[in-house]
């Protein structure tokens, strides 16, 4: 070694080592940091479920409406999973369901996400049965201190092969999932948990009407208790929120129809309308002429055509045309029932089917208390046969009639609802159609305080449930390029600094 400082010695003293080894230094940890925090937020997130949303649609994101619904909520909900972590993950399909509960988990302080693994623990299977609830390993179960709601992340549909999702909708004609509602489902299940008394339905009985099941399941999904009633031997639950009159074959009872001092049918549906409470009424062309509540709906600004069909040979479903593709009302006060479908981008259609046209007699009135609005029109080529000839032009396939009040400074509104064809609800859970869409954004929407009107479904395509590939190949070249290149400008950038500073 020599004393001058030149040779081994005096390169490990040199500025230029010095200052060399500070820039290879900070790199060196730079990188360390990077692959400790790596291996942190891996761990973390196999144990607690950190993750990004990153599809384009942000398909498992949370809405402006969802916050805005939820913002006053001071009860504590769990959204539990009964099926083990690992299985909940590999599965795509309830992978994106545990995803989007923890969207809420984080968006809300009252929401959280727990895990009873019934396979271990059969016990906690048997407590749930006990309790009335049907349970299966892909069950969600939904619950608060008042009650508990339970929802399926994977189900077979009536025909047995079709399977179904209290989260997705199902193409039947693919047997595949084609639109996410995982948002609505979980707004409206802490809706109806954190309420502390639940909303009742009442279908009206005795006249011949017919119940479709698949109503009648949307309504028990929505969170209402179901009920029903005839009429002229009992009254309405004060509780019900909805009152359904589905394909009667005969007219309700008037006031000249029971003895005197007696209320008639028509009496108590009235009344119950005054207490700001909604009415669903589905007819077809086969409904007879009920004078009574022709009367009633004459009222709402609403009028039945009887004995009229629709069809229409272009806009409909090939091979079948009497079941009407429909045109969105998009000029109507009632159109924000259908916004959640028709402001889409390739917003699906919706099907009539077997459908009595319906008549509005006035629009929104000039003091803004009565109104009546169309939801749903045939197109232009549809056509109805009168006195042996088909006579073509729009007609209305479904309405709303609205009377509105203004109580303690706040609008409250009372909402009649008329659908044309009682096979409406038939495809609901069925191809890619925007009937269920519809028929929730009502009866969730009258059976809460807040409504759920402007939570849409979103819809899938073939990457939905993969990264985007733009969103990937970002990610890839800001981990693979960016970050290293900065470390290596940041390494010259000092070293040419303390260079000069000691020149």
């Amino acid at each position: 070694m020599k004393e001058n400082g030149k040779g081994f010695v005096g390169a490990l003293s040199s500025r230029k080592f010095k200052y060399g080894s500070a820039a290879l230094t900070l790199t060196v940890v730079f990188v360390a940091v990077v692959i400790i925090l790596n291996v942190v937020f891996t761990a973390l997130s196999g144990k607690y479920g950190f993750y990004l949303d990153l599809t384009e649609k942000q398909i498992f994101g949370i809405s402006d409406s969802t916050r805005e619904l939820l913002k006053d909520i001071d009860t504590d909900v769990t959204i539990k999973f009964l099926i083990p972590l690992d299985q909940l993950k590999a599965n795509s399909v309830y992978n994106s369901i545990y995803t989007c509960a923890l969207e809420y988990e984080h968006e809300f302080s009252f929401v959280h996400v727990e895990y009873d693994d019934i396979i271990a623990d059969p016990i906690k299977l048997i407590e749930y049965q006990n309790q009335g609830f049907s349970i299966k390993t892909y069950s969600v179960i939904v619950e608060s201190k008042y009650r508990k709601k339970v929802y399926q992340m994977y189900k077979t549909l009536s025909d047995g092969q079709t399977p179904g999702s209290d989260f997705y909708n199902v193409a039947q004609s693919t047997k595949k999932f084609y639109g996410f509602f995982g948002e609505k489902t979980f707004t409206s299940a802490i809706l109806s948990v954190t309420n502390k008394t639940m909303p009742v339905v009442t279908f009206t009985q005795g006249h011949g009407e017919t119940i479709p099941a698949q109503l009648e399941n949307m309504f028990v999904t929505s969170g209402y208790i179901v009920e029903k009633i005839d009429l002229l031997t009992d009254n309405i639950n004060p509780d019900t929120k909805v009152l359904v009159i589905s394909g009667p074959k005969k007219d309700f009872a008037g006031i000249k129809d029971v003895t005197s001092g007696a209320k008639s049918e028509m009496d108590k549906i009235s009344e119950y309308l005054n207490t700001r409470r909604h009415l669903m009424v589905f007819v077809d062309p086969f409904t007879p002429p009920l004078n009574n509540i022709s009367e009633l709906l004459t009222e709402w600004g609403i009028q039945i055509q009887y004995n009229q069909l629709i069809k229409d040979d272009s806009k409909s479903v090939p091979g079948n045309t009497q079941y009407l593709i429909c045109q969105y009302a998009t000029d109507s006060y009632a159109k924000d029932l259908h916004e959640s479908v028709s402001k889409m981008d390739n917003p699906p259609n919706t099907i009539s089917p077997i459908t009595v046209p319906l008549k509005l007699l006035f629009g929104e009135s000039e003091d803004s208390i009565h109104a009546a609005g169309a939801i749903l029109k045939s197109y232009p080529t549809s056509y109805v046969e009168i006195d042996g000839k088909n006579v073509a032009g729009e007609r209305v396939l479904m309405a709303v009639g609205t009377k509105s009040e203004i109580i303690d400074n706040v609008t409250v509104n009372t909402n009649v609802f008329v659908c044309g064809s009682t096979y409406f609800t038939e495809l609901v859970s069925g191809d890619i159609y925007g009937n269920n869409e519809i028929i929730y954004n009502f009866i969730r929407g009258m059976g809460f305080e807040k409504q759920l009107v402007n939570i849409s479904f979103k819809k899938l395509d073939d990457e939905t449930l993969d990264i985007d590939g733009t969103i990937a190949k970002s990610l890839m070249i800001t981990y693979a390029a960016v970050i290293p290149m900065f470390v290596i400008i940041a390494g010259i950038v000092i070293l040419v600094v303390r260079r000069r500073n000691h020149r």
